[in-house]
């Protein structure tokens, strides 16, 4: 069957020219690399989804599939594009690293087939039609011809268009959440970013496949790096709710009672969005409200948790610190803190959690504390050094280390404010003994 068979429509490229004129030319330079090289390429996945539903397009990571050697055409664009290529053998894939960072996938047509559900799947050549309905959804799966003589044509065997206008998630078989369980959160994270429904009886798949735990068939570090993607949604908090209703969080703790209320109070705290926003990297959000979930949990569970999931040594550290969140509490509750045991007890913890402390408690004198240290404590940095410590005649070594960090508490405790202050402060924690 020819994949040209399916209705041609008004050139969809002009849907997005107004937001990035750029797509249109280098598509259209791809198709006449295509031609040059006597290939059929398409546009494929999100992207198209994205330009009929005339949404905001992710233009650094464009997927393109041909029907021959996926390599060979690679090496001919980097030529052309003067770009970076990265091949796949394995997969029949490529990688091309355009200019500003921009990112080419391309693939030749491939079939798929699974040895067991949740495997990954074992990966051959195939043709469009099978190259299509390896897909997740049929809206993924829509695809824009390349070539000249057809430029602008939509592909579109699985009337994922007809899905698009209709707003539902449709997957292509019965078996595809048995084949890869993943597809659950994909499913549910399209859904509610989309403010699209899943189709009834791709639902009543979704919920016999959680019914019978398939997700445990998936390796739980790839399950849960399909998860992240939803804590790093615009808005988590939808697909979160929709998610906990279908009994889609069993994966992370059994029971899981998720308070809705709490990980909307960290969703619009002004620690995300006020003077401390730049604290953290955006891509570390999504850690927030994966803490909000584990929230009150024994910290027994919280480190069975995490040893099933990979996160980097950073965010083990947080999330086992957040664990330990009523002892920071317990220990900051109390107005008779001096300044520099506020410092030495949260400089211990990363920002996030000191972060996620602070949209979690209530009590004012915790509350103080912690933007006193966001505020000012952890600004404060000495103008005496190591190499001063040398010349007043005391010996290198870990001596010097203990002294800088008595000075650094006695600079926070009384503010100490120019250089000559802190000397004097030097010389007063040698008269005393500090540090010797």
């Amino acid at each position: 069957m020819s994949p040209f068979s399916s209705e041609k429509r008004k050139n969809p490229f002009q849907y997005c020219q107004g937001i990035d004129k750029s797509l249109t030319a280098l598509m259209r330079k791809i198709g006449a690399a295509a031609d040059r090289n006597g290939l059929q390429a398409f546009l494929i996945g999100g992207l198209v989804r994205d330009i009929f539903l005339a949404r905001d397009l992710d233009l650094w990571d464009i997927d393109i599939v041909i029907d021959s050697d996926s390599a060979s055409f690679a090496r001919a664009l980097a030529r052309q594009f003067d770009a970076k290529v990265v091949i796949y053998k394995a997969f029949y894939t490529a990688s091309l690293f355009v200019t500003r960072g921009r990112r080419i996938d391309l693939s030749t047509f491939r079939a798929e087939t699974y040895a067991r559900p949740g495997a990954l799947p074992q990966v051959r050549k195939g043709d469009f039609l099978q190259d299509v309905q390896r897909r997740d959804f049929t809206i993924n799966a829509l695809a824009i011809a390349l070539n000249k003589k057809c430029f602008g044509a939509l592909i579109d065997p699985g009337q994922g268009y007809a899905d698009l206008k209709q707003k539902r998630i449709r997957v292509f078989h019965d078996k595809s959440f048995c084949d890869d369980p993943t597809r659950i959160l994909r499913a549910v994270r399209f859904e509610q970013r989309l403010n699209f429904r899943i189709e009834r009886h791709t639902l009543q798949l979704l919920k016999a496949a959680l019914k019978k735990r398939k997700e445990t068939r998936v390796k739980a570090p790839r399950y849960f790096a399909e998860f992240k993607k939803i804590l790093m949604e615009e808005d988590p908090l939808k697909p979160l709710r929709r998610l906990s209703h279908l009994g889609g969080l069993t994966f992370i703790h059994d029971p899981l009672q998720l308070d809705i209320r709490f990980i909307r109070k960290v969703y619009n705290h002004r620690a995300l969005t006020g003077r401390w926003k730049g604290l953290v990297q955006p891509e570390q959000r999504w850690l927030f409200y994966f803490l909000a979930i584990l929230k009150g949990m024994p910290e027994r569970q919280v480190r069975a948790i995490v040893s099933r999931f990979q996160l980097s040594n950073e965010e083990k550290k947080a999330v086992l610190q957040s664990a330990g969140f009523s002892a920071t509490v317990a220990y900051l509750n109390n107005i008779q803190l001096r300044p520099h045991q506020v410092y030495a007890r949260l400089e211990q913890l990363t920002p996030v959690t000191v972060l996620f402390v602070r949209m979690a408690t209530r009590r004012a004198v915790v509350i103080r504390h912690l933007e006193r240290y966001l505020d000012q404590y952890r600004h404060v940095k000495l103008k005496v050094d190591g190499n001063d410590l040398k010349q007043m005649g005391i010996a290198a070594g870990p001596k010097i280390g203990v002294i800088l960090k008595e000075l650094l508490y006695e600079k926070i405790d009384h503010g100490l404010k120019r250089r000559s202050e802190e000397m004097k402060a030097v010389r007063k924690i040698m008269e005393g003994g500090k540090g010797l």
